[in-house]
């Protein structure tokens, strides 16, 4: 009894010809093909606005100084990315997202409330 497990299937080879026709075939499916008209932005949506990367005062071809958004201290840290660090560490992180997190609340609360 032969084990089939072991027994390997070979893919059937085809030619050239018959690839570009099968590949020509797909091109030809998708000529014909209306795209729906909520694909990709919206003429007249309004984007938001530019908001270039913040920069850091680069003391050291490895090192950069900025200020914790937080805390408001200067750090410096190296630099591993393009992405430049907001917050001197953890603890400050997650003290500025659960203060805008309720900052937020507070808001919709007071907007469900006016209307």
């Amino acid at each position: 009894m032969a084990n089939k497990s072991n027994t390997k299937k070979k893919k059937e080879k085809i030619s050239l010809e018959e690839s570009a026709t099968s590949v020509q075939r797909t091109i030809d499916k998708i000529k014909g093909h209306k795209w729906p008209e909520y694909r990709g932005v919206q003429e007249g949506t309004k984007r938001g606005p530019y908001q270039p990367r913040e920069k850091g005062v680069i003391k050291d071809k490895n090192f950069i100084t900025t200020s914790c958004k937080e805390c408001k201290q200067d750090f410096t840290y190296k630099r591993k990315g393009k992405r430049l660090k907001k917050f001197c560490s953890d603890k400050c992180r997650q003290k500025h997202y659960r203060t805008t997190k309720r900052q937020k609340y507070l808001d919709a609360q007071q907007n469900w409330q006016r209307n």
